[in-house]
């Protein structure tokens, strides 16, 4: 059965001459933005499309009638009402009364709903839709069409053919969520049903209005000075001022709201998004996003008041893409907190017009600088457009995730402790790529050398890196968390505040799409191997897919090619990161390998999937007997959660397990527990060391990192996991190790002492072993 849609038969206003003149001077271009339309198009039974307007004058109704042609609704009667075709005493109720449905057309309400109701018929025409429907035994679904002739958020008015000939290349086509109206809902209409219909679709129009322009433009400079009229802030440098001095300090609070305080304007997204559009065209193969995660997010965004987005972050493009998205998709671009070393000219200014506000790395010695940012952050709190932070606080230089700073989120929290909002939603965003611009300079780092500072210089130098392609990039939007002031017991506690920042990484972490290039690597540095033979890899990689299909893993969509395995090598040897060796005979080339000056950057891709993998090797690890050691199990996930995988391990306890595992085959066992067989491995060679080098139990500060580094440099390691070695593995055994009391700081003397090992490490060092041969030639640790 095809949709019955409604014709609304008035008699058509004629066309002004003006309106004729104003079209063939001014050639409009409509933005219609992808989500909006594509209901329309949608087969339902037993329901009445009406689309509706708030204004609908002569030159919106022409401009829509090109638009519904371009979109490929051209099986329909209509006769769309003017402004002024009811306004005018009860001009055409006749016509109303006589509403029929007809097939492969719909009704568009013209204008009325937005003006007092008592001096419009609006409601007279929503009675008698509604009447039509219960006669019928039909679904009324209203689609609020917004009309905006901008997206500047101001909603001045002003003569509309002036509007027109200024705006006609920016003019803008979106669709709110369609309300549905079921005719089973009353057998009677009374005036408080069509009122109430009324203000829903009313508030539909400004929930819309507000997620495409966001709240009315705001000065800077008056910005600043409202803020600096704060009373918290004002308390703040009285209490921190000594004799005379307060001038001094208003001063710098001043310049550090010019420092801290984004200057968002409409006209600079114009700009610069062809420039962005035009890098990620020519950079990248495509963005991959979920379309339902987009649906989501705007949904999200319509009903909550704020909103806090916590993507992942992995490159400087994380600022710029989800923005880009969002202004793509018709949301207001969220305003970005954004460390100040990014306040480099030009990319400073470009980005504080964008969106984004600047923040220290740290607040140490600066005396009012925290109390000031706290006020910025109270006054970003009370308007509607979302905020972005990225929680991690740097980019992750390995491929993982690193642990939440609980800075920003806790002072978020506080707010809305304090009353400042009734409720905060974070929404996780996990971003992932085929390849990292930066991953010359994370190889740099990884190796130990200094960071480099950002400066339009490195820009320069960089500017080889254009050439190439790399790959795609992949978003997926996670499932909220939402925190309301009425826990205000919980929110003030700061365990809550480090669940939060854990919940949020975790959810991050399991909602990151597994990619052609991260499976390869898996697949590939599971082996030690650096020349493997493709059909040996090719079974790998096809095991790691269906593995991850099967435990409903985000994938990405070249995943589920049949020739992924050949695509992806295709596209590594584009990037002359792999080399194939073909064979004299055969179909395909028999050996395949990699340049091992290159083996981090497929490390890096590996390491971005494994939070699909880590508890399940855990499990596998402490299983290799044929029966769950729960106590190796605890202790292996003590060990490497949170410093490898932001998850607190009393999450993970308290999640029920029976530790058991299907019965899989020995390369296939090995590849899941190389997720984590190698941070295992390089604990116990540490603490092998660390054992041999402290025969009095005591050892220097200095000496305990020295010891790590050498005992996990040493030859045998390096020939296994030659890609592990980096100054982050190093880094995070030695945090592991104090904080799980294998090492003990001793204040009196300055030292460290190295404890006693328990016999569970005894037993982890045999169990590895059996689920690696390659392990073997770690020798037992001797207490």
């Amino acid at each position: 059965m095809n949709t019955s849609k409604l014709a609304f038969q008035l008699l058509p206003q004629k066309f002004s001459f003006i309106n004729r003149m104003l079209l063939f001077v001014r050639r409009p271009k409509i933005t219609v933005f992808p989500h909006a339309l594509k209901l329309l198009h949608e087969e339902k039974s037993d329901t009445i499309t009406v689309v509706t307007l708030l204004k609908g004058t002569q030159l919106q109704i022409k401009l829509l009638d090109k638009v519904f042609i371009q979109q490929g609704l051209k099986k329909r009667q209509y006769l769309l009402t003017s402004e002024n075709s009811l306004t005018k005493e009860n001009k055409h109720l006749e016509d109303i009364s006589d509403l029929k449905v007809i097939d492969e057309s719909f009704f568009v309400i013209g204008a009325g709903l937005n003006t007092h109701p008592e001096s419009f018929q609006a409601l007279n025409v929503l009675e008698r839709l509604m009447t039509l429907a219960i006669s019928e035994s039909k679904t009324l679904v209203f689609f609020p069409l917004l009309f905006l002739w901008h997206r500047k958020p101001d909603r001045t008015s002003s003569n509309k053919q002036f509007k027109y000939l200024r705006y006609a290349r920016r003019l803008v086509l979106s669709i709110g969520e369609p309300i549905e109206w079921s005719s089973a809902k009353a057998e009677d209409i009374s005036p408080s049903d069509t009122a109430s219909l009324r203000r829903v679709i009313l508030r539909e129009f400004y929930r819309e209005r507000r997620i495409i322009t966001g709240d009315p433009a705001r000065s800077r400079r008056k910005i600043i000075a409202t803020l600096m009229k704060d009373e918290e802030l004002q308390k703040s440098i009285l209490s921190s001022a000594k004799t005379g001095n307060v001038k001094v300090l208003k001063r710098k609070a001043t310049h550090y709201l010019k420092e801290i305080s984004a200057d968002y304007r409409d006209l600079a997204p114009r700009l610069w998004m062809p420039f962005v559009k035009y890098f990620f065209t020519h950079q990248f193969n495509g963005i991959e996003i979920n379309k339902g995660d987009m649906a989501r997010l705007r949904h999200l965004l319509r009903i909550k008041r704020k909103c806090v987005l916590v993507p992942t972050h992995r490159s400087h493009i994380d600022y710029v893409i989800f923005s880009y998205m969002c202004y793509m998709n018709g949301l207001i671009p969220p305003l970005v907190a954004a460390g100040q070393n990014l306040t480099f000219w030009p990319m400073g200014w470009i980005f504080r017009h964008t969106g984004a506000f600047f923040i220290r790395r740290t607040f140490r010695g600066l005396d009012i600088y925290p109390t000031v940012f706290k006020t910025y952050l109270k006054y970003l709190l009370k308007y509607t457009q979302p905020i972005e932070v990225f929680i991690e606080g740097g980019r992750s230089r390995t491929g993982r995730y690193l642990q939440p700073k609980l800075g920003f989120l806790s002072m978020l929290l506080d707010a809305l402790h304090f009353g400042v909002v009734d409720e905060l939603t974070f929404i996780p965003v996990a971003i992932n790529y085929d390849r990292i611009i930066e991953e010359d300079a994370y190889i740099r780092e990884l190796s130990g050398k200094p960071k480099e500072k950002e400066r339009v210089q490195n820009l320069l130098k960089s500017w080889h890196l254009l050439k190439r392609k790399h790959g795609y990039i992949y978003i997926s939007i996670s499932d909220p968390i939402t925190v309301k002031q009425s826990e205000t017991e919980k929110v003030a506690k700061p365990e809550f505040k480090e669940q939060i920042g854990y919940d949020i990484m975790y959810r991050a972490l399991t909602s990151t799409t597994v990619t052609t290039v991260s499976v390869f690597s898996l697949a590939f540095l599971s082996n030690a191997k650096t020349q493997q033979e493709y059909t040996e890899l090719k079974k790998r990689f096809d095991f790691l897919v269906h593995y991850f299909k099967s435990d409903h893993c985000i994938t990405a969509s070249n995943l589920e090619e049949p020739d992924a395995f050949d695509s992806v090598l295709q596209f590594l040897e584009d990037q002359e990161l792999c080399i194939r060796n073909n064979s004299s005979a055969g179909k395909h080339p028999s050996m395949i390998s990699i340049n091992p000056q290159k083996m981090l950057i497929f490390e890096y891709s590996k390491n971005s999937i494994l939070g699909y993998l880590f508890i399940e090797a855990a499990k596998r690890i402490a299983s290799i007997e044929n029966q769950f050691d729960s106590d190796v199990y605890k202790e292996i996930i003590k060990n490497i959660c949170p410093w490898f995988f932001p998850v607190k391990p009393e999450s993970i306890f308290n999640t029920p397990t029976t530790g058991e595992c299907s019965v899989l085959e020995s390369y296939q066992n090995q590849l899941i527990t190389s997720a984590i067989t190698p941070i295992l491995a390089a604990y116990i060679i540490a603490c092998k060391g660390l054992l041999e080098r402290s025969e009095n139990r005591f050892i220097s500060q200095e000496s305990v990192k020295k010891s790590i580094r050498k005992s996990i440099t040493s030859i045998f390691y390096y020939s296994v996991f030659p890609q592990c070695v980096t100054e982050d593995l190093i880094k995070n055994i030695q945090t592991g190790l104090f904080r799980n009391d294998v090492l003990c700081r001793d204040k009196d003397r300055g030292q460290v002492m190295v404890k006693d090992l328990p016999e569970l490490w005894h037993r982890l060092d045999r169990y590895l072993t059996v689920i690696d041969p390659r392990l073997t030639e770690i020798q037992p640790i001797h207490s």
